[in-house]
């Protein structure tokens, strides 16, 4: 009896030591955050917030709707809305492409901004309909390059022989980031215009 005792105890005793063994091999003082680990987890905030400022925007034109109707125009709502989709499907990539390469990560942005610009097209016409000549043909014509610019994007990002530099994918930023600071300043004139 007693050698079966001792011999549960010992075989206890080896559980014990092989799953505190794996449980040291696996803690993160053994096993550091990579350089990768944390650009992933940089991303994955960087989205989250993004999203947070989306959602923001949308709760700030609600409001600012609510206390005077139709300040903000129901197109911008629109906007606002799509801003949030894509938000909330940019951080799904982020915490889907946990490996470190941006590549994949970049393509998804470049598909959610075509689904952004064609949103965008899309409820400009619709309201043409309801409401002619609200967008002009200027403003038309800007909405289809917009979104040939997207799709480009997409292509570009989904041919093998395009490998961007690092150069080149910060100068793709600094151009969108540009597209964006034109497009703010438009909006902000229209506003002022009113």
């Amino acid at each position: 009896m007693k050698t079966m005792s001792k011999r549960r105890v010992a075989g206890a005793l080896g559980v014990a030591v092989v799953i505190l063994s794996i449980a040291a091999a696996n803690s993160p003082a053994q096993n550091p955050p990579t350089d990768a680990d944390k650009a992933t987890e940089l991303q994955v905030r960087y989205a989250d917030a993004r999203l947070r400022l989306a959602k923001a925007d949308l709760e700030l034109a609600r409001e600012l709707n609510a206390t005077v109707e139709g300040t903000i125009p129901e197109v911008e709502v629109a906007r606002l809305r799509t801003n949030i989709a894509v938000a909330k499907r940019q951080l799904e990539i982020a915490k889907e492409y946990t490996h470190g390469s941006t590549m994949p990560v970049q393509l998804k942005a470049a598909e959610a901004g075509v689904a952004m610009a064609e949103a965008e097209l899309k409820s400009a016409l619709e309201v043409n309909t309801r409401l002619p000549k609200t967008f002009n043909a200027t403003r038309i014509k800007k909405l289809r390059i917009k979104l040939e610019l997207a799709k480009l994007r997409v292509e570009m990002w989904k041919d093998p022989n395009y490998l961007p530099s690092l150069v080149d994918q910060m100068q793709w930023q600094i151009d969108r980031l540009t597209e964006q600071v034109i497009e703010l300043d438009e909006r902000v004139d229209s506003l002022g215009a009113r």
